[in-house]
C-alpha cells in the first residue's frame, strides 16, 4: 500500500487487492477463529422461535445445518 500511496484501483490492483484481503482473512481467523468475510455473525442477543416455513423440525432431513455457514459453500454459484 505505501509503494501504490494508499491509492489502488481495481483495474489495475485487482492481485493486490486479493492479496490484501487474504492476508486480512488469514489474520483474522488466527486471532478470532472467524472472519465476517467467511461467516455469518449473529450480533444480537434475542432468539427467534422457528416457523412453520423454515425451521429444522418442519424442513426435516432433506437438508444439513450448519450453525458456522462459511462463504465457499458459495463459491461455484
Amino acid at each position: 500500500m505505501i509503494e501504490q500511496s494508499y491509492v489502488i484501483s481495481i483495474d489495475t490492483h485487482a492481485t493486490l487487492i486479493a492479496a490484501l484481503i487474504d492476508e486480512f482473512v488469514q489474520e483474522a481467523l488466527n486471532q478470532t477463529g472467524y472472519c465476517s468475510l467467511r461467516h455469518q455473525v449473529k450480533l444480537y442477543q434475542t432468539q427467534f422461535e422457528g416457523t412453520i416455513y423454515a425451521d429444522r423440525q418442519s424442513l426435516g432431513s432433506a437438508y444439513t445445518y450448519d450453525d458456522m455457514p462459511m462463504l465457499e459453500y458459495f463459491k461455484n454459484e
